[in-house]
């Protein structure tokens, strides 16, 4: 298990898996994400979406699973501290543009407008 997935475990403990994460718990995570676990999400953000383009489109309910998991890793690093962007944005010229559209949708719900920083 990556660390920032322990954070997360920590951060919400007697959470059901169908149950969204708190603010609270999001911007705790965020608070203690170090570069290694903003690298760690952004790689698992590309996995997802790697995943997600591979399912048969009958199957919603993984997609679902997939989103969901997604959008929590959005919101992750939508609360990281402004100090750590540089490293965001060295981490998100990588990879690919169905994972930057995910989080050019965070920077569109927190009201950024210039990509991020």
């Amino acid at each position: 298990m990556k660390r920032f997935q322990e954070l997360i475990l920590a951060a919400t403990p007697g959470r059901k898996p169908w149950e969204s994460v708190p603010e609270e718990a999001i911007a705790k995570v965020a608070a203690l994400c170090s570069p290694a676990d903003i690298a760690d999400i952004v790689a698992e953000l590309e996995a997802l979406a790697e995943e997600k383009a591979t399912l048969p489109a009958w199957d919603g309910d993984a997609q679902d699973d997939i989103g969901r998991a997604q959008e929590l890793f959005v919101s992750i690093l939508g609360a990281l501290p402004e100090a750590l962007s540089p490293v965001l944005q060295r981490f998100l010229s990588t990879v690919s543009e169905a994972t930057r559209k995910w989080v050019e949708l965070r920077d569109r719900k927190i009201g950024w407008t210039d990509g991020g920083r």
